[in-house]
């Protein structure tokens, strides 16, 4: 048969077939006039690698399984995707966790939303790390496929700002790189010397609108002071953040941070934490 008539029965475009002939998985007679002439055996060999590769078989296993010994090497090939298949399965589960953390953090936001300030229980001690970086600071996201979903974008405002009073001045942010205690006990590294750490407890939170990620003006941070003067609370901790998203206003990027610093410390885990 012409290629054209094979790539009809099994739904392989003509190109792909031809790789596959001229890797050596197919052997059709060559005609006189150029041409190849498909049988009914290549038809067979390219439906059972289409099976193979369906099963995310390569190409370089296929090809090694086609010279193997014995039919006990053959199922080793199949055992070996397999476990690639657990690893693949338990990657993506790891995804969907941090899909449903994300969503959490997502949620508890829009719940500030509406006073633009909340008290909060945090879901886990905070590490937040800032620039400049000291070598070898941050964990290598190469050893750590899924490292950048540990993540968040904290913003540092001191805690002497925080308690201190209300008033129309510019001053100062830092933006950094942070997660959570457990997940530098999960990944097995150590905190480093001068990571900055917000202890698990209740919070108080607010949203903020950041043009300049570097400076914030006390009095847009005025919500997160005065609820904690209604409390009669002294936050005992510097800012963390949380980058909600990104939006723009007349082409210039806005950023939706979700700012926090604890008032009071607490054993409580929350269920949403990343274990």
């Amino acid at each position: 048969m012409k290629i054209n008539e094979l790539s009809k029965l099994t739904a392989i475009n003509t190109e792909t077939i031809r790789m596959y002939r001229n890797l050596g998985f197919l052997h059709p007679e060559k005609l006189e006039n150029g041409y190849y002439d498909y049988s009914m055996q290549d038809y067979a060999s390219i439906i059972h690698l289409k099976k193979l590769r369906a099963f995310d078989f390569s190409l370089q296993d296929i090809h090694e399984s086609e010279h193997l010994d014995s039919l006990e090497e053959y199922l080793s090939r199949f055992k070996k995707v397999e476990i690639e298949l657990h690893k693949e399965i338990e990657s993506i589960q790891k995804k969907i966790d941090f899909i449903h953390f994300e969503m959490e953090h997502v949620l508890s936001t829009i719940s500030t939303y509406d006073a633009n300030v909340s008290l909060n229980q945090s879901v886990d001690t905070k590490i937040d790390i800032y620039p400049p970086f000291k070598k070898n600071q941050l964990v290598d996201p190469t050893t750590y496929s899924n490292y950048f979903l540990y993540t968040t974008t904290p913003i540092f405002i001191s805690k002497d700002i925080l308690n201190g009073d209300i008033k129309d001045e510019i001053i100062e942010t830092n933006v950094g790189i942070g997660t959570y205690l457990s997940i530098y006990q999960k990944m097995h590294v150590e905190i480093p010397d001068n990571a900055i750490t917000i202890p698990n407890g209740l919070c108080i939170t607010q949203i903020v609108y950041m043009k300049d990620l570097t400076h914030i003006n006390i009095l847009d941070i005025a919500p997160m002071i005065n609820y904690a003067k209604k409390l009669n609370k002294k936050f005992i901790s510097d800012t963390t953040g949380y980058l909600v998203g990104v939006t723009y206003e007349d082409k210039d990027p806005v950023y939706i941070m979700r700012i926090r610093a604890c008032i009071e410390t607490n054993d409580v885990v929350s269920s949403t934490r990343i274990r």
